[in-house]
């Protein structure tokens, strides 16, 4: 008989912040030098046996534990502080509690996301527990999540109820008590219970005043606000509503590429972060735009910063030796530091935008408060667009069929409802070959060319290390390889046709993936192609080489130039890659083959590569209105997941806390000359060399010398100690005030310099973010580039794409995938972005003026990218030195399009920065600085 052992959870200790080389052994090492340990115990992912970042020590005694926590918390262990303290509350506490049923839940949802999500409402009292089958450890579909307080537990039923979580919209409600039929935690009489039981335990009563007054202060933030009026030019909102949640006085702004600092008020409302100078200029930054922030201390502040400060207190100025500092970077590439020695002021701010920025539903951003309606929001219907491609009629059009298989999305949860499909598959064939695509993405078509060639798309094979093969999918595949054939006729194995597979991985890459039951077509199972691997990296290190060209844009001085270089060449290569992909299948479909797309999952560098190819084939998408419809049919209904790659909710990891680093002493300064070193050895030295007099009095001398030293050395590293203790004991305050900051504290700035942006990344959805849809854009780029007068947009209708694409201001770019726009009611409770930029007014801004000035030219109808022409986007980047202007390959420059290039770029540069709403004429600032 099996005895379970219950561990004391007064005794035991909570670790978390754990690095994933972490294990049970090592913990066991670093907490056994504050005591006699028990046990140890650090729960493991149940597929990568890699450690969850968390775990749990019991020591012997209560004294052990909480010396644990004194001389254990924040110390970095891998380079990253451990957060420790108390395991849980009491045991009667838990039975008592706020415990929640999350069901519904996608298999994707691990321990790490659900408690990323569900830890936003308040504190837990334990890690969330997600119901799993023994034998293969799956997820069963729903989870226990336990609160410290009601109040947490009502605000993340009220937030999380019916939302989205991965693919599935999940349900959150009180959970069934063990021994009582029927009955639910979270009754009035188990309220009252509780709250009596916290009068009894001063400890606990302490506690819950804590998490209530934490609850307050979070929805002091999120109280609903009425909206902000009507759009101003280019979008901006023309006047917000000045419902402030925080603010703070004196304030002095920098911005990257300005010279000029200005001083104002800074504030924090419900959508945006609002700067207003005290000379009328105003900068509005919305919350989704802001990729990263540091909170930036000082190196020794002057007072302690005590949670229970009165308000009046909080009102005067807190101020200190250096200034306070938050430095934004935002991901339209501007680089805003905003100064104030008022440091409770902007400790407040920092605080408030990170709960502002960090929210748990899509439903908080803006676009479902944006007042704005816009006629004709529907430029995309999916049967008109394929008909107009020619489905369903013509010679070409008669081999393809409209599939409703997908109506409810029971076929594949990320497709759109209407599919094109072969004729000749039935919708059952359908069921079946979804099953051997990864995540259900069969190939359907996305583009039927004029001499019935064909462009599909889907997912990897699910092949798996046993070469598992679907004689459906491969039915369906050999199906579209003969749609071009006259109807009627057998398949023929003509071997002069020249199909492709692309698979834009790199080789190794999909070959890996056959250990996790995916991987990429057999050929010997699929006849009539080939197979092309293009190479395309996967999104993190697109994400990667993004993240080095930002730091490069950071840079100043001589280094700049060589470091930027650097990375735009990297950052040029991935585009370049892409567009030796979009050449390749834009040949194979101009000589009448057939091209089946994909990568893994099918939604990233498969629309890449669908989108461009078609963009290079047709006309009409070369249009304004043509562009849209491309974007709606090959991005949002096919399920780009922009929520996830863009991180409009926030990542509180990307908000952190560093304290500057201390200025180098000058060699004037009296009081740190006492405790340099080297002061003291030249200084001893030239007593030394100085003394006349005999070996017993040079003896005595050299022996008062040493004294001296060691009495400065002492004095020195007395001195360090005391700093040392002084600022723990400030970080101690400064984080009992703002306990939400805690977890992402660094002890000092990166290589002590202001304002450095780690590459690091912690949380699992920031893991996913990636600039696809950027690439995208930026493609687009070259080929507007490369043929001036083939588009009839401009540089500035792909800026104010891309950004809106971060701002959330319009529904358009939100969600992952059509049922989740459904799940969201994104049609009708939010505006879509193209009748606004397809307004007849709007369209003038950024129509391209080169646009049919070679109308044989533009007539013609494809274009083929120059992978060897390729320029950096300045006006997207903010970087304009002259030097860094563009890369081209030699020989280049003599081509037409290299020839054109810079008068369409001269021409729509100056309207290069899209919005950030802050221009007032007369003044030194304007949109393009």
């Amino acid at each position: 008989m099996s005895i379970k052992y219950e561990r004391n959870q007064e005794a035991s200790v909570y670790v978390g912040n754990l690095d994933e080389r972490v294990s049970d052994e090592l913990l066991w090492e670093l907490m056994v030098q504050a005591g006699p340990v028990v046990s140890v115990h650090v729960p493991k992912d149940r597929v990568t046996q890699m450690n969850q970042g968390f775990g749990f020590v019991e020591f012997q005694t209560c004294e052990d534990a909480e010396y644990a926590i004194k001389i254990m918390n924040m110390v970095r262990l891998f380079g990253k502080p451990l957060r420790v303290n108390m395991a849980a509350s009491d045991k009667k506490v838990q039975d008592v509690g706020a415990k929640l049923f999350v069901g519904n839940l996608d298999p994707d949802v691990d321990e790490k996301m659900l408690y990323d999500t569900m830890s936003a409402f308040g504190q837990m009292i334990q890690p969330p527990s997600i119901a799993r089958d023994q034998q293969s450890g799956n997820s069963k579909g729903f989870a226990f999540v336990s609160y410290a307080t009601f109040e947490a537990a009502d605000w993340a039923i009220q937030a999380m109820n019916g939302q989205y979580l991965a693919n599935k919209p999940i349900t959150a409600s009180y959970a069934f008590k063990k021994d009582a039929k029927g009955e639910r935690h979270g009754s009035a009489a188990e309220r009252l219970l509780a709250a009596q039981a916290a009068k009894n335990n001063p400890q606990l009563m302490h506690q819950h005043q804590q998490h209530q007054h934490q609850h307050q202060h979070q929805q002091h933030f999120q109280h609903q606000q009425p909206p902000p009026a009507a759009p101003g030019p280019f979008g901006a909102p023309a006047k917000m509503e000045r419902m402030r949640t925080e603010r703070a006085d004196n304030v002095r702004l920098t911005r990257s590429g300005c010279d000029n600092a200005h001083v104002g008020t800074l504030e924090m409302t419900e959508y945006h972060l609002v700067f207003t100078a005290h000379d009328g200029l105003e900068l509005r930054i919305g919350y989704p735009m802001i990729h990263s922030a540091v909170l930036e201390r000082p190196s020794q502040s002057s007072e302690r910063l005590d949670a229970q400060t009165d308000e009046g207190d909080a009102d005067s100025a807190r101020t200190s030796g250096g200034e306070a500092a938050i430095r934004l970077r935002c991901h339209n590439f501007m680089f805003v530091d905003l100064h104030s020695e008022n440091e409770r002021q902007l400790y407040d701010a920092f605080a408030a935008m990170k709960q502002l920025a960090c929210v748990p539903s899509v439903k908080r951003l803006y676009a479902f408060a944006f007042p704005e309606r816009y006629a004709g929001g529907n430029v995309y219907d999916a049967r008109a667009e394929f008909a107009r491609m020619g489905v369903e009629s013509g010679e070409a059009g008669r081999h393809w069929r409209f599939s409703e298989a997908n109506r409810g999305f029971g076929l594949c949860a990320t497709y759109p409802p209407v599919l094109v499909v072969p004729a000749r598959i039935s919708d059952t064939t359908l069921t079946y070959a979804a099953r051997h695509r990864s995540k259900g993405r069969l190939p359907v078509l996305s583009y039927l060319h004029t001499n019935g060639a064909s462009i599909t798309r889907s997912s990897q094979p699910m092949v798996g290390l046993k070469q598992a093969r679907s004689v459906q999918d491969e039915k369906l595949v050999e199906a579209i390889l003969a749609s071009s054939e006259p109807q009627g006729t057998p398949p023929r194995f003509d071997y002069q046709r020249n199909h492709i597979i692309i698979d834009a991985r790199p080789t190794t890459n999909a070959v890996a993936n056959r250990a996790v039951g995916a991987g990429s077509e057999n050929m010997d199972h699929y006849k009539r192609c080939r197979k092309v691997y293009l190479g395309i990296d996967n999104i993190h290190v697109m994400r990667d080489a993004l993240d080095r060209l930002v730091v490069a844009l950071q840079d100043t001085g001589e280094r700049r130039v060589a470091r930027l270089q650097s990375a735009q060449t990297r950052w040029l290569g991935h585009i370049q890659n892409i567009l030796v992909g979009v050449r390749t299948i834009v040949e194979a479909v101009q000589q009448g083959n057939h091209a089946v797309v994909h990568c893994s999952d099918g939604w990233d560098r498969t629309a890449q590569l669908t989108s461009l190819a078609q963009l290079c084939l047709d006309p009409f998408y070369r249009t304004l209105r043509g562009f849209a419809v491309l974007v709606e049919k090959e991005w949002v209904s096919f399920g780009h997941q922009f929520t996830l790659r863009c991180g409009h909710t926030g990542h509180p990891a990307r908000f952190t806390v560093t304290r500057a680093a201390r200025p180098k002493r000058g060699a004037g300064d009296s009081s740190d000359r006492e405790n340099d070193d080297s002061s003291s050895v030249q200084e001893e030295s030239d007593l030394a060399s100085n003394n006349d007099g005999d070996g017993f009095d040079a003896l005595l001398q050299t022996g008062s010398m040493f004294g001296r030293f060691a009495s400065r050395a002492f004095r020195g590293v007395q001195s360090r100690i005391s700093s040392a203790i002084q600022a723990a004991n400030d970080d101690e305050s400064f984080f009992t005030a703002y306990p939400e900051l805690q977890s992402n504290y660094s002890a000092q700035s990166k290589d002590g310099r202001s304002g450095s942006f780690s590459i690091g990344r912690s949380s699992k959805h920031d893991h996913e973010t990636s600039p696809v849809f950027h690439q995208f854009l930026d493609c687009v780029y070259q080929l507007w580039i490369q043929n001036p007068t083939m588009f009839e947009f401009g540089e500035r209708f792909l800026l104010d794409l891309f950004y809106h694409l971060h701002a959330a201001q319009f529904g358009t770019f939100l969600a992952n995938n059509m049922k989740e726009r459904q799940g969201l009611d994104l049609a009708n409770s939010t505006q879509s972005i193209w009748p606004w930029i397809l307004d007849e007014k709007q369209q003038e801004l950024r129509k391209n003026n080169l646009y049919g000035a070679d109308e044989a030219k533009r007539d013609s109808r494809t274009i083929v990218p120059d992978t060897q022409f390729l320029r950096y986007w300045t006006a997207l980047f903010e970087c304009h030195d002259s030097a860094l202007a563009g890369l081209k390959q030699p020989g280049a420059a003599t081509t037409a399009a290299a020839a054109d290039a810079p008068t369409g770029v001269a021409s729509d540069s100056k309207l290069a920065v899209p919005i950030d709403e802050l221009t007032q004429s007369g003044s030194g600032w304007t949109a393009g600085a």
